[in-house]
């Protein structure tokens, strides 16, 4: 049971960090300093299983994680959402940094720490013949403008560019200006097999604000659906199943809100909305057939059937619970 509480958490870090086109390869942890014991690692899923492999980069990773690989699953970039690295972990030419407020975020951050923020980031390949292009679709904030919340902002790398090391060709380049929800980024691809969708909050309301991504173009547009989710800074996720039909988000205010997903026409429909006591981080994920969702608080994983489309919530199961070791010791860091 235990086992499955960690595989919960585990999978709300992996997908708030990487989305969906991302699979192999995922950094995480702090720049290790005087601390001998803290350091950045990688998470190699090449093999089925995760294997942990320390790495020597001087970027750290707070909660914003954002990156690439390549069809074989080398990694391309990597960002912690103040810097943008290559494969060679230095920062990727044209654009020495993708903060948009310099003058808060660099003063009183730095390479080793990165944002606070999870699901920060979505990665996709641009859709159409263009394979060497990458959108990083960011959060962006600048506080001295809009001390409310962040917009949507997108990169445009060209992996041809630098010799092939990559190139942030359209830097920062705005997508949605208004007050969007902290974290919460996902997508899922389009009916068509090439398009994506790219789905984001505004905050404190029920307004999902969808871009679709073509090969020439972006359409934004937004849909008022289900309850207004008040978010708690630091906590909750969103999250498509693997066949895009559902989209789940939780969080620790708002409770769980699951609904499903037309691919071709972008509409949301058919809410549940569930509470559950004490509900912590709120991580959300889908099983691999696409008939079960999973939702991990602190200390509880619970399970809820999709194909019981009517008594879903009333017939949610408990499935695993924590003991009494919830982190390990701090070792007086």
């Amino acid at each position: 049971m235990k086992r499955l509480v960690i595989m919960a958490l585990l999978l709300f870090i992996i997908t708030t960090a990487v989305g969906q086109s991302m699979k192999n390869n995922l950094f995480y942890g702090f720049w290790p300093g005087n601390i001998p014991y803290v350091g950045t690692s990688l998470l190699n899923f090449s093999s089925g299983a995760p294997t942990n492999l320390p790495i020597t980069t001087p970027m750290g990773f707070t909660m914003a994680n954002g990156f690439m690989n390549d069809s074989t699953g080398n990694i391309l970039f990597y960002s912690n959402g103040v810097f943008l690295f290559n494969s060679q972990n230095t920062n990727i030419a044209g654009c020495d940094s993708i903060c948009l407020e310099d003058n808060y975020y660099l003063d009183t951050l730095s390479i080793k720490d990165g944002l606070p923020i999870s699901q920060l980031f979505f990665v996709i390949p641009k859709p159409g013949n263009n394979s060497h292009f990458y959108y990083m679709f960011q959060l962006s904030y600048n506080i001295s403008i809009n001390s409310q919340g962040p917009w949507l902002n997108f990169h445009l790398i060209d992996m041809d560019g630098d010799n092939g090391h990559g190139e942030n060709v359209s830097c920062n380049h705005q997508v949605i200006y208004d007050t969007l929800t902290d974290g919460f980024l996902t997508g899922v691809k389009h009916a068509n097999g090439r398009d994506w969708w790219i789905i984001c909050n505004k905050a404190y309301t029920n307004l999902y604000y969808k871009v679709l991504v073509t090969p020439d173009t972006m359409i934004v547009s937004s849909q008022k659906i289900g309850p207004v989710m008040d978010s708690i800074e630091y906590t909750g996720q969103s999250n498509f199943s693997n066949d895009g039909k559902w989209y789940a988000r939780a969080d620790a205010n708002g409770g769980i809100v699951i609904m499903q997903f037309d691919r071709c026409t972008g509409q949301f429909f058919n809410v549940l909305h569930d509470t559950i006591s004490k509900m912590g981080c709120g991580g959300v994920g889908f099983s691999p057939n696409n008939k079960r969702l999973y939702v991990s608080t602190w200390l509880d994983l619970y399970q809820y059937n999709l194909e019981d489309t009517i008594n879903m919530l009333a017939n949610k199961i408990k499935v695993a619970h924590t003991d009494s070791m919830i982190l390990p010791v701090a070792h007086n860091i």
